[in-house]
């Protein structure tokens, strides 16, 4: 899927679900991602393109609400601690995802093996 069409879909959920203040625009999406609002409207304009590392995190965040909608609690819990946090989890990618499914476990002690 095009980086547009994600970005309008990922609003669209948002807007849907009015969660915690959070509307669907271009801003809450680059206040979740961790990157200007300038950025992800050079994204949605196609002037640029997001990392791979960013554009990962821009798909979990649509995975998670489209999970969201299906009423999944895994991804609501997700959702909310995204939501809620004062830094954006998705910022860090997979492993901002992995603290906000409380599985932050998984890196404890990872540098020492």
């Amino acid at each position: 899927m095009e980086t547009r069409a994600l970005l309008d879909k990922i609003m669209d959920s948002l807007d849907e679900k009015r969660t915690r203040g959070v509307k669907g625009n271009l801003s809450s999406v680059a206040r979740l991602m961790g990157v200007s609002p300038s950025t992800v409207f050079r994204w949605h304009e196609g002037k640029s393109e997001p990392h791979p590392d960013q554009r990962q995190s821009l798909n979990l965040l649509y995975k998670i609400l489209r999970e969201s909608d299906k009423n999944n609690p895994q991804a609501q819990r997700i959702l909310n601690s995204i939501l809620d946090s004062a830094s954006s989890l998705l910022a860090m990618g997979i492993g901002g995802i992995l603290i906000a499914a409380g599985l932050e476990w998984l890196f404890k002690g990872i540098n020492d093996e």
